[in-house]
């Protein structure tokens, strides 16, 4: 599942080239699973490539599993969970504005069965 480990943003929504995050997983297995070949593969064709940490030592924030953008409008959709942290979510928010040629807005919910 390459893709919730890594995303990358190229458009004009972003400066340059584009970048490439990669998020922390929730899963140790998960975690093993960062290839660091893929990566440099993938990140020869940004600017940029960030690796999203978290933010304290459990957290965990699972890329396109968990967020949802809406390039339109600029905003990131996340629903709060055990693979979405708000304290590593808001330090990956402060790196994607960075990259970002216009400030995306963060918008968090909670959900129940």
């Amino acid at each position: 599942f390459p893709k919730q480990l890594d995303f990358t943003h190229k458009s004009e929504h972003f400066k340059g080239k584009g970048v490439l995050f990669t998020y922390p997983m929730c899963c140790e297995n998960r975690q093993a699973e960062t290839n660091e070949q893929i990566i440099k593969t993938l990140g020869k064709d940004c600017d940029k490539v960030i690796r999203v940490q978290p933010s304290k030592p459990g957290e965990c924030l699972e890329g396109t599993g968990s967020l949802i953008f809406d390039l339109a409008n600029y905003k990131v959709y996340c629903c709060l969970s055990e693979r979405a942290h708000l304290s590593t979510l808001n330090a990956f928010m402060t790196q994607l504005n960075r990259a970002a040629t216009k400030k995306f807005e963060l918008i968090t919910f909670d959900a129940t069965d």
